[in-house]
């Protein structure tokens, strides 16, 4: 019998996030009746990410489709083992969606890889390489590191990885309004 690569057997732990894009929106709305309208932000991230085990780049819009997509493909490569099944308050709402994302992502994992996937892999607000130990307590363990900033932290939770991320982003939108303000003669504030 052949000896079958890492990548064949499914056990490639790392990942690779390239964020193309935010975009920001605020959704308004009034709570109950009298309630005093409300305001909250909301940045969306989109972009793409990949691993040896892929035959294309996936593609995400926001942070949750990202962590959907990725619990699928980790259910797909049983690596890293999930320690507990996903729970439902009885609907099948979303392990319908769960279900349905994983038949939408899975046959591009099935596909030949690619050597192109990897190149020109940079995102444009920000890339970020993943690696994740273990899923226990119905969350993630990991490591994440930020490859522009060359900035790396280990994670406890998947809350934690995404507030990393949100960190990041914070961090490059400010340069970037720096850079512009520095090159238009203004000052910055």
């Amino acid at each position: 019998m052949a000896k079958r690569s890492r990548q064949q057997l499914g056990n490639v732990p790392v990942t690779m996030i390239c964020v193309n894009a935010v975009t920001e929106t605020t959704i308004s709305g009034c709570f109950g009746e009298g309630a005093l309208a409300d305001s909250v932000p909301l940045r969306t991230a989109s972009g793409e990410f990949y691993n040896g085990g892929f035959a294309e780049k996936l593609p995400f819009t926001g942070f949750y489709d990202l962590v959907m997509k990725l619990d699928a493909v980790f259910d797909y490569f049983s690596f890293p083992q999930r320690g507990t099944q996903l729970r439902t308050a009885g609907k099948p709402g979303p392990a319908a969606r769960f279900a349905q994302m994983k038949e939408d992502v899975l046959p591009r994992l099935t596909q030949q890889w690619n050597e192109r996937v990897m190149q020109n892999g940079w995102g444009r607000c920000a890339t970020f390489s993943v690696h994740v130990y273990a899923r226990q307590n119905s969350s993630w363990q990991g490591r994440v590191r930020w490859l522009e900033g060359k900035r790396e932290e280990n994670f406890r939770s998947v809350l934690e990885l995404m507030c990393f991320l949100e960190s990041v982003l914070d961090i490059e939108e400010r340069s970037l309004r720096i850079e512009e303000t520095g090159r238009h003669g203004g000052t910055k504030e």
